[in-house]
């Protein structure tokens, strides 16, 4: 007789937990409510969670935002220090010194 292959699901790594009073129902009822069996609501749960914690902290923002500010800053002192030199460059009329006839 020929020797059954195994299903995918039966390859995949497990691991056994254990709930606290409440908890499988709970899940129970979020699975069902999203229309998912309650292997995949504790996986989606997972994921979330690693997303939710793979995101930059508070401080961690704060830094890059600072770092962006002082790149800005130089890119404007340095179209400040070019307008300058464009304006020394122009020659442009005086119009408050013109009378008028």
């Amino acid at each position: 007789m020929a020797e059954r292959k195994p299903y995918p699901s039966e390859q995949q790594d497990r691991l056994i937990i254990r709930f606290p009073d409440g908890m499988r129902d709970r899940i129970a009822v979020l699975a069902k409510a999203n229309g998912r069996s309650m292997n995949a609501e504790v996986i989606s749960m997972i994921e979330a969670s690693f997303r939710k914690a793979e995101r930059p902290t508070d401080e961690e923002r704060k830094a890059d935002l600072a770092q962006e500010i002082r790149e800005l800053r130089g890119v404007i002192e340095k179209l400040q220090t070019e307008i300058g030199e464009l304006k020394d460059l122009a020659v442009v009329p005086d119009f408050t010194k013109l009378t008028t006839p």
